[in-house]
């Protein structure tokens, strides 16, 4: 995909509400016997610069004019639905996680890569306006056997600056996890 774009714009004031725009996604999908040898998937996801920007503040207009915006049969059909409770318990999921990871292992190698991430956040005059920043972040998965797997993090730079009354900034430059799960 190249210059998938969208943008919302308030009604009345014309404002942008919502604006999206990335440079391109490529993905590459392969057999890895292909380059190695052995029986296998490779997974390769590039995500090029991204921007993001959402004006919050527009939020409070709607929970302040709902009434205006939203129809009477909206509101009373989104209040009276009962809030639906899960019906699996906790330890389905525990049981169902070992019985995939205990199966035999079909080796994958994934790769995430993102150029660039950036957000903007404005939650108006009173509160202020904050930005997010992250370039050159990947991520590497690899399985391959039975009881092993491995995944690898990394970001060359993260930044997270706040203007108005939650003001701050926080940077970090060349971060990396590396974890490995073994299974006995």
């Amino acid at each position: 995909l190249t210059k998938l774009s969208t943008r919302v714009k308030h009604v009345y004031s014309r404002e942008p509400t919502f604006s999206f725009d990335m440079d391109s996604i490529v993905m590459s999908l392969m057999n890895s016997k292909h380059f190695s040898g052995v029986n296998g998937i490779s997974a390769i996801l590039k995500i090029n610069p991204t921007k993001t920007s959402i004006n919050a503040k527009q939020l409070q207009d709607l929970l302040l004019f709902r009434e205006i915006w939203l129809p009477p049969e909206i509101r009373h059909a989104q209040s009276s639905n009962p809030q639906s409770q899960s019906s699996q318990p906790d330890d389905y999921l525990v049981q169902r996680y070992k019985s995939v990871a205990a199966a035999a292992a079909f080796p994958w190698n994934a790769t995430v890569s993102i150029a660039e991430l950036a957000v903007e956040l404005d939650l108006g005059q009173s509160i202020g306006k904050t930005s997010f920043m992250m370039s050159n972040l990947w991520a590497s998965s690899q399985k391959a056997s039975n009881w092993e797997q491995n995944l690898c993090i990394g970001i060359d730079d993260v930044a997270a600056n706040s203007h108005g009354r939650m003001s701050g900034f926080i940077q970090l430059n060349k971060f990396g996890i590396r974890t490995s799960i073994t299974w006995p």
